[in-house]
């Protein structure tokens, strides 16, 4: 697995963008809240600074996936109305593919997609449990830069854009989201999920649209959720788990889940998530 590939336990072809994108197994800071007088404080981090060109990453329309999330412990103390930060993987191109090695962007481009935010309790056996938060937002997602030239030279990352802050090529592109939701109180640890829709999943599936006849494709079926662990395992709750809605089982990973319901993805036999966990920074207000 390269770290700029799309993260996901199984290896079978399931569509347009994901024969070439799937690959085998499928400190406290006080930041200030924008528009608020309030101070936050980072209670969760698992976003690598400063922000690497991509990262692994867990695909919606190429893992039949709804939902997609993990369980976070926050630092001591009560918090309030958390401001979540994911660290997302975007492989769409304005024109081509990254895996045609012609994609094309212009500078700066972006596509506006929504995106919903939740977070649940940790229920008995670590399963979810209430929704205790969710937000909703349009946001503007980058695409990925255009191909460079040198990197179609290389073995790896054919069809990629380079970067010099990292001296190497790239598939995807690593892109902030971040969003405030209102809860009250956090618990001590909790589940944090994303949800959006992609054209073949979701609560509303887009198929068929315009943009599903073009070369490129529609742009938010190559966006990705980042999932990579930066820090000691036993800093994560559950180190080798993550959360899933999908309606492909092997996405489960044996836990037992039922298909097409959000919940707990791996198991003692097949601990498929050991390494990565979904990229979430999480700041809080005193509650």
């Amino acid at each position: 697995m390269t770290n700029q590939q799309p993260r996901g336990p199984r290896t079978t072809v399931r569509g347009r963008t994901i024969a070439a994108s799937l690959l085998a197994a499928c400190a406290l800071l006080a930041l200030t809240a924008s528009g608020a007088s309030a101070t936050l404080t980072t209670i969760y981090d698992n976003i690598a600074t400063p922000t690497p060109g991509n990262v692994p990453s867990e695909g919606f329309e190429c893992c039949s996936a709804a939902e997609f999330g993990g369980q976070v412990k926050f630092a001591a103390g009560n918090w309030k109305n958390p401001k979540v930060t994911v660290l997302m993987s975007s492989w769409a191109c304005q024109s081509g593919t990254w895996f045609g090695e012609n994609c094309g962007t212009t500078k700066g481009a972006k596509f506006e997609w929504p995106i919903t935010v939740s977070i649940y309790e940790v229920g008995p056996g670590d399963a979810p449990g209430a929704k205790i938060g969710v937000a909703s937002k349009v946001f503007k997602i980058p695409y990925r830069p255009s191909v460079t030239p040198v990197c179609n030279t290389t073995q790896n990352n054919k069809g990629g854009w380079y970067s010099k802050a990292a001296g190497r090529c790239f598939n995807g592109f690593a892109a902030k989201i971040a969003i405030t939701l209102k809860v009250a109180k956090l618990p001590e640890k909790a589940i944090i999920s994303l949800a959006y829709n992609t054209s073949d999943y979701g609560s509303e599936p887009q198929r068929p649209k315009p943009c599903n006849s073009t070369e490129a494709g529609c742009p938010y079926d190559s966006l990705n959720v980042g999932a990579e662990s930066i820090k000691a395992e036993a800093e994560y709750p559950l180190p080798n788990y993550a959360y899933i809605n999908s309606t492909y089982e092997a996405e489960y990973c044996g836990s037992g889940t039922a298909l097409g319901t959000f919940g707990i993805s791996g198991s003692e036999s097949n601990p498929c998530w050991q390494g990565y966990q979904p990229s979430f920074r999480v700041a809080a207000a005193p509650a």
